[in-house]
């Protein structure tokens, strides 16, 4: 059997369709990702910071400043590892609210480490950095429902909330 001899140029031309559509698909994806998650962190944690956790005001702005600066890599970050994260538990739309909530916090968990580091960067104690670590896990949950509501609203993929 003979078999069609492609040029170069024909490979790699499919090839780089593939790409420009990849990127394109995740360039979308960042920007939408990063245009809900800076604002939810910012007054979401900015709030418990403050009034649950007792951090100082300048505590506060400089975490929000350090959030920011992160939230350029860190939203991508979450939100793809999040879909792979809910891919790994077999957990979708049709999940029980307690598996979504499972996955959520759990993930929320997951990126408490650069958080936990900020925490101690800006002068947190022991006590304040505990607090502030679980309202970020309970936050979770509610940041992956209006994650999934910003990706349907502007033609991205959901991962659990459709």
């Amino acid at each position: 059997m003979f078999h069609e001899k492609k040029t170069l140029e024909e490979m790699v031309g499919k090839e780089m369709s593939h790409v420009r559509h990849l990127y394109q698909h995740y360039h979308r994806q960042y920007l939408v990702d990063y245009s809900i998650y800076t604002p939810f962190y910012t007054i979401a944690m900015g709030t418990g910071e403050y009034f649950i956790a007792g951090l100082e005001s300048d505590e506060v702005l400089k975490l929000r400043v350090i959030g920011a600066a992160t939230d350029l890599v860190g939203s991508f970050l979450y939100g793809y590892s999040r879909e792979r994260w809910a891919m790994l538990w077999h957990t979708n739309a049709q999940s029980s609210r307690l598996r979504k909530f499972f996955v959520d916090s759990s993930m929320s968990i997951a990126f408490a480490i650069p958080y936990g580091l900020a925490l101690f960067l800006v002068g947190a104690d022991r006590k304040e950095a505990s607090v502030a670590l679980v309202v970020g896990t309970v936050t979770g949950r509610a940041y992956g429902y209006l994650l999934d509501k910003w990706r349907k609203r502007w033609g991205t993929t959901p991962t659990l909330d459709v």
